[in-house]
């Protein structure tokens, strides 16, 4: 919203909604507590009736029948769910007041308490109906003897559709408020923004090199003072160009001669000078003087985060002077920060503009280091020096570095610690324990085989990633490589009473491909399904040519993947279930490696879940030739 007359109407319609949303806040809060406390009182009261009634009948020992009885009709006549615990906290009597019936929700946190002799409460979503109901729990006494507990829950959702109309009838107000607001608003602002139109538009005649553009000043409040100052600006702005045009000539004569990418801004940021090395590093052919560098390298005076003020070259230029004093000076012969530092050690200086006296740009593939030093230019103005060097290779040498570093101690740190925990335990004494000890040892020979399949699974990751695997390439049958990985699973699938399917017709076309590596890639994708799959769920493998592409589908019915997961699920380490994939003895690794599999046979692969339904990952190769299955 670049508009002054929009921006004042949005500051009135701000101060209005700020009111009516602070006011309509506090009455909502208020009338919420109101009414969520009436609607406890009355299920307390119940409850206290009910307890009162059973607690003749709970001693010696519980009347099951007539409690049951009774607790059937509180139920119904109050369309609460009402269970009755025993002491020892059994259930001995449950009934339901609502129309789903089933199995009580009962919350143990406040079962505990009320056994415990005291009253508790708690709000949660039933997980069948879906609706919020609040669970209150009293204990049955005998004197000082709590003889059981009376457990109730109530929907809350006609309460919350009370609440719900009220909102609504305070959106409609305040929507209604706002409409006469803005058009007030807009009435008002016009009387301000018409006289900054004019200056606006010759503005922009000046800009087009029109200098005879004046502003009739008819007043002498802020907007005359604004007419009479943009008088002066264009006199000013004629001869400044000039000066402009006789430094530039200056500078193009050192730019040229320097071996490294040298390019030099104006005031306004515009390119004035640009060597030949530096049109090479960023691969320019057109000729560029004149366009703004912002353009012709994105990010490259951009505003670093924290930093106050513009993106004015201008004022970078100064700042950048203020903040290289002595040896830190930027330049041509200034020591370059390490490669991978955003700005480097100068970074860290004042930089009132915003920008820092170093930065990294990638363009086109390359990783360019940007050294930014102040350039006078006539009438006192300050231009920007900026000298690109190549830093690509050593640059990806230490991400690759840091990357690995990271994510490999990450993964290694828990069963390295549980080794040498066991390891120290059997030292100070386990060992003389035999069964203490073969347990402690099949838990170290786990974690090692952990770690082994961690670094195999990075050995293989890199070489797939660097270009360096071995491919064997020849037609597949993907049958052969899908039955292969079913037949490795499948007596982990019998362990956990999983049915494992192969739906392939017999006419399926072949692929080009490495059949080892496919073979992986159902592997990888087959294990997820497997271990995230309950008892008595199923894994299924579908192939089935598409076209010219033969598609396969490998689709279990597990627990799923929650949809802010799904875009990162092929990152390498990135577990959607950290605790249990680390207990699973999983790496990390499996989605990521697959995926650099299919991409190498220039496929690809998505994935697709539904929480608590299953999960379904795609991927596709193109056909080899024509040549059928057999």
């Amino acid at each position: 919203m670049q508009s002054l007359q929009w921006r004042l109407v949005l500051i009135y319609l701000l101060l209005l909604l700020l009111a009516v949303e602070v006011t309509g806040g506090y009455l909502l809060q208020a009338l919420e507590h109101y009414y969520l406390r009436g609607f406890v009182s009355a299920v307390d009261a119940q409850g206290q009736l009910v307890a009162s009634f059973l607690e003749r009948y709970l001693v010696p020992e519980p009347d099951r029948d007539y409690v049951q009885r009774l607790v059937n009709q509180f139920a119904v006549q109050s369309g609460n769910d009402i269970a009755v615990l025993g002491a020892g906290g059994e259930l001995v009597a449950y009934g339901s007041g609502s129309a789903v019936g089933g199995q009580p929700h009962i919350l143990q946190a406040q079962v505990a308490r009320a056994l415990a002799g005291a009253r508790a409460e708690a709000v949660r979503l039933n997980p069948v109906t879906e609706q919020r109901q609040l669970h209150l729990a009293r204990p049955i006494r005998s004197g000082e003897r709590v003889l059981g507990a009376v457990y109730i829950a109530s929907s809350l959702e006609s309460t919350y559709r009370v609440l719900g109309d009220l909102r609504r009838l305070l959106l409609v107000g305040t929507s209604l408020a706002l409409a006469v607001t803005a058009g007030l608003g807009y009435l008002l602002s016009l009387s301000i923004t018409r006289p900054i139109r004019e200056v606006t538009s010759r503005a922009e005649r000046m800009a087009a090199g029109d200098f005879s553009q004046r502003i009739s000043v008819l007043s002498h409040d802020e907007i005359g003072q604004l007419g009479s100052m943009f008088n002066y600006l264009t006199s000013r702005l004629d001869r400044t160009l000039e000066e402009i045009r006789a430094e530039k000539a200056k500078l193009e004569a050192v730019l040229t001669y320097m071996a490294e990418g040298l390019m030099a801004l104006d005031s306004e940021g515009r390119v004035v000078l640009m060597n030949p090395a530096c049109a090479r590093l960023l691969g320019l052919q057109e000729p560029v003087v004149g366009r703004s560098a912002g353009e012709l390298v994105p990010g490259l005076l951009e505003v670093s985060p924290g930093r106050a003020g513009g993106a004015s070259t201008d004022a970078a230029a100064e700042s950048v002077a203020a903040a290289e004093v002595g040896p830190r000076a930027a330049g041509p012969a200034s020591p370059p920060a390490p490669a991978g530092s955003e700005g480097g050690p100068a970074a860290a200086g004042p930089v009132g503009a915003g920008i820092p006296p170093a930065r990294i740009i990638r363009r086109e593939g390359r990783i360019l280091r940007a050294h930014f030093a102040p350039l006078g230019l006539e009438g006192g103005e300050r231009g920007l020096l900026v000298v690109l060097r190549d830093v690509t290779e050593e640059t990806r040498l230490q991400e690759m570095r840091r990357d690995f570093v990271a994510n490999v101690s990450h993964e290694l740190r828990t069963p390295l610690a549980t080794v040498k925990g066991y390891v120290e335990t059997l030292l100070d004494g386990a060992l003389e324990d035999r069964q203490v000890c073969e347990r402690f040892l099949h838990t170290v020979a786990r974690e090692t085989d952990r770690m082994t399949r961690l670094v195999q699974d990075l050995l293989l990751l890199s070489q797939l990633e660097h270009g360096q695997a071995s491919w064997h390439m020849e037609p597949v049958d993907m049958r052969d490589p899908a039955g292969q990985a079913l037949e490795r699973l499948r007596p982990a699938a019998e362990r956990k009473g999983l049915r494992l399917v192969l739906d392939a017709p017999d006419d399926l076309p072949l692929v080009e491909g490495d059949e080892a590596m496919l073979t992986q890639v159902f592997s990888n994708l087959l294990s997820n399904a497997v271990e995230f799959t309950p008892s008595g769920g199923s894994v299924t493998v579908s192939l089935r040519a598409d076209g010219e592409r033969l598609v396969s589908v490998v689709e279990d019915t597990g627990t799923g993947i929650p949809p802010e997961d799904l875009p990162r699920v092929f990152e390498r380490f990135y577990r959607v279930d950290k605790g249990r994939s680390r207990e699973l003895g999983g790496t990390g690794l499996g989605l990521s490696i697959a995926r650099e599999i299919v991409q190498a046979h220039r496929g690809d692969i998505s994935i697709t879940s539904v929480p608590g339904q299953g999960t379904r990952v795609t991927f596709w190769l193109p056909r080899g030739d024509d040549t059928r299955a057999g």
